[in-house]
């Protein structure tokens, strides 16, 4: 179980999720205030790319999570349900572009949902006694930050959107999986 292919399967997500999302926003530059879906959204080569991308980038993570991870560590059954609900939530964000009226609702209660819900998996993979001290540490560490982070969006502290903000707060799940994958 330790050598399963499967355990690869989140660095090579992570990987092609960012190589994509960087060559988009290098070729499709709207600015840093400016998201990811927004730069996705902005014609229509960008948003088939987006989608195809966060489709498997979305397989890959749900592999990598139900055949290794969650097995390999013991996770608690809400920790499962939490990954489909936020990887279903990045699923819809991925497919239904960032542009107006209905799409552009839907698409930002599913990025919100999706990433609302890496505070709980922070703290229960931050609680989880068979991974690593120090990836437990970051992920409560990661946690923490995020719920400031939510803090200032809610309260209009910083509704000033930043691709670079995004970034940082996007990756904080996926880097404690990697972390996880690697570091014992």
């Amino acid at each position: 179980m330790t050598d399963s292919i499967f355990r690869h399967f989140v660095l090579i997500a992570f990987v092609i999720y960012w190589s994509v999302v960087l060559i988009m926003i290098r070729k499709w530059w709207g600015g840093r205030h400016l998201t990811i879906s927004l730069h996705a959204s902005t014609n229509a080569t960008t948003r088939k790319l987006f989608a195809v991308l966060v489709i498997l980038e979305t397989i890959l993570y749900l592999l990598f999570l139900f055949k290794w991870f969650i097995p390999y560590y013991g996770m608690p059954y809400v920790f499962g349900v939490l990954v489909i609900l936020t990887l279903g939530g990045h699923f819809v964000a991925g497919i239904i572009p960032e542009t107006r009226g209905l799409s552009k609702t839907i698409h930002r209660w599913a990025s919100y949902w999706s990433v609302a819900l890496f505070v709980p998996e922070l703290i229960i993979i931050g609680m989880t006694p068979s991974i690593s001290p120090i990836v437990r540490t970051i992920a409560l560490v990661f946690s923490v930050v995020l719920i400031w982070a939510w803090y200032m969006f809610l309260f209009k502290y910083n509704r000033r959107e930043d691709i670079l903000n995004q970034a940082l707060y996007i990756s904080s799940l996926p880097v404690v999986l990697i972390l996880s994958a690697y570091v014992r």
